[in-house]
C-alpha cells in the first residue's frame, strides 16, 4: 500500500484526487508513427463508459489527444491552401473554436491576428478543420463551434521562446475578446 505523498514543490497532497477516464500511450523511442493515434482512439473507445453523458445520453464532455505536430501533413495542407510553412520548430499552429456567427468570428479572429502581430509574429494563414458532427446529440449540436486552425510564423523565434510568445499572444487575444464580446467570443486553444 502506498503512503500519502508529502507536499513538495508545486505538489500539494490536499489536491490529490482520482483521475477518471484518463489514458496514455507513448512511443518511448520518440519515433513518429501514426499507429500511436490509432492506439489513442482505442483508449477513447474503451473508456466510453467513463464519459459524462448529458441529458440526451449522447452528448459527452469530449475527449482530446495531444500529439506532435504532423509537419509533413501540414506542409501539404498549407501548400494546397496557397501558403508555405517554415521548417519545424519555426512556426506555431493552434486550433480556434469560434462562433458560428461569421461576423462575430471574423472580429474575434482579427483580434487574435492583431495580438500575434503585437508580439512580433506573422499569421501565415488559416485552415478549415474537417469535422463530422453526425455522432453529436442535440445538446452538442446546439453548442457546436466553428473549428479553424491558424498558422503563425515565429519570425526567427524557436522552441521555448516561440512557445512563450504564442502563449502571450493567445492570452492577450482572450482578454481583448472577453472585454469586447463577453461570453459570445471564442476559445483560442
Amino acid at each position: 500500500m502506498r503512503g500519502q505523498l508529502k507536499n513538495q514543490g508545486l505538489y500539494e497532497s490536499r489536491r490529490e484526487h482520482d483521475g477518471c477516464g484518463i489514458g496514455a500511450v507513448v512511443n518511448i523511442s520518440g519515433k513518429q508513427d501514426h499507429a500511436i493515434i490509432e492506439y489513442a482512439k482505442e483508449i477513447i473507445l474503451n473508456l466510453h463508459h467513463r464519459g459524462a453523458a448529458g441529458a440526451d445520453e449522447i452528448t459527452g464532455d469530449g475527449a482530446g489527444i495531444l500529439f506532435q505536430i504532423p509537419h509533413e501533413f501540414l506542409v501539404s495542407e498549407c501548400k494546397r491552401l496557397g501558403f508555405s510553412l517554415p521548417e519545424p520548430c519555426g512556426y506555431g499552429t493552434g486550433v480556434v473554436f469560434g462562433s458560428k456567427d461569421v461576423e462575430l468570428r471574423g472580429k474575434c479572429e482579427r483580434i487574435l491576428e492583431s495580438a500575434i502581430d503585437y508580439y512580433g509574429m506573422k499569421v501565415l494563414g488559416w485552415r478549415e478543420v474537417p469535422t463530422s458532427n453526425d455522432c453529436l446529440g442535440q445538446i452538442a449540436l446546439a453548442a457546436e463551434p466553428c473549428i479553424r486552425q491558424i498558422f503563425v510564423d515565429g519570425a526567427g523565434l524557436r522552441e521555448e521562446e516561440l512557445e512563450l510568445r504564442l502563449y502571450m499572444a493567445r492570452k492577450r487575444a482572450e482578454r481583448l475578446v472577453r472585454e469586447k464580446f463577453g461570453d459570445q467570443g471564442q476559445d483560442f486553444s
